[in-house]
């Protein structure tokens, strides 16, 4: 829910360097993945799970600044800031020259008003006894059937209320895009693409498994993340070159990290590890990191939020299927 915004106001906010825009923001992944797994080992040694869940967890609330801070575009133009100080400094001399007017006017009127007031208060007396006296079952009617009307107001102003928003809800999605030969294309690469961010979900097992420590598997992490950070940061700088095409450079290293992947039953010391880590941190980040620009290039940027909100879903998806999969062939 953080990370879909995010990419789409970069997409919008940068044109000439959006693959580095895009690259340094997705970063914060790959520095997460180096920097948390020694953490997360000292925080369970130190405070077990319970105590580790809750430091995480404030950590993790730190999303809501960042949250706070996306702005449209147009908040930062400072042309529009220049032109409303200009206006409200015009409309607040206009206010004093107004106010400085009607207070030689008032001291005028003080007087009459001081003068009519008892005829005022008389025939304001007169008219109070008047509707007393004539008409206080009415009134009470009246007040009940206005309770009533508002009530009735208010309850069918909620209803249209609610069902603007889901109206608005479902219009997001927009079901045409199936229709598009580009756009299924995305969303079956990003079906099958969760097959990088499982490598190292799954790497800590896998080196166990080997007859690894634990601590050899979280320093696999750090390698693979720290790697990864400045993978992403040029290929990012790469794609803005336009020397090579985004889904040229994706292609490349989804074929390099899948290569190497396939291979990794036959890792059985730590240096292939190592170097395993080293292939997957440097070209694993390809694919995710140029999705965003790449669905920019081909569908364009106003389809940019939709097409990449059903990447998500489909993606989030195939993530909740394919690890029963996983968990079901790891039994047999």
């Amino acid at each position: 829910m953080v990370g879909g915004p995010a990419l789409v106001l970069i997409g919008k906010y940068f044109k000439k360097r959006r693959g580095i825009a895009t690259a340094v923001a997705l970063s914060g992944n790959s520095l997460g993945n180096s920097i948390f797994p020694p953490v997360v080992n000292f925080l369970l040694d130190e405070y077990g799970v319970r105590g580790s869940m809750l430091i995480l967890t404030g950590l993790t609330m730190n999303m809501w600044v960042g949250g706070a801070l996306f702005r449209p575009l147009s908040s930062f133009r400072k042309t529009a800031a220049g032109l409303k100080s200009v206006m409200n400094e015009r409309k607040a001399r206009d206010q004093e020259s107004t106010g400085e007017e009607c207070e030689n006017g008032a001291d005028a009127m003080r007087d009459d008003v001081l003068t009519f007031r008892p005829v005022i208060a008389e025939k304001a007396k007169h008219h109070q006894n008047f509707h007393e006296g004539m008409a206080p079952k009415s009134r009470s009617s009246q007040e009940s059937h206005l309770e009533s009307s508002s009530g009735n107001n208010k309850e069918s102003k909620e209803r249209k209320g609610v069902g603007m928003c889901l109206k608005r809800a479902l219009s997001s999605f927009d079901f045409s895009l199936f229709k598009q030969a580009k756009f299924l294309m995305f969303v079956t690469i990003a079906s099958f693409g969760i097959i990088f961010k499982l490598v190292l979900a799954y790497l800590p097992a896998f080196v166990v498994e080997k007859g690894f420590p634990q601590a050899e598997a979280a320093l696999l992490l750090t390698i693979s993340g720290v790697l990864d950070f400045f993978s992403r940061l040029a290929v990012g700088f790469i794609a803005d070159l336009k020397y090579l095409k985004v889904n040229h450079l994706m292609a490349i290293g989804v074929l390099i990290s899948g290569t190497a992947t396939m291979f990794a039953s036959y890792y059985n010391t730590y240096i292939l590890l190592v170097v395993y880590s080293v292939i997957v941190g440097l070209f694993g980040s390809f694919f995710h990191c140029l999705m965003p620009v790449a669905i920019i290039d081909f569908m364009g940027l106003d389809n940019m939020p939709k097409v990449l909100g059903f990447v998500s879903v489909f993606y989030g998806l195939a993530v909740s299927v394919t690890h029963p999969i996983i968990g079901k062939i790891n039994v047999f």
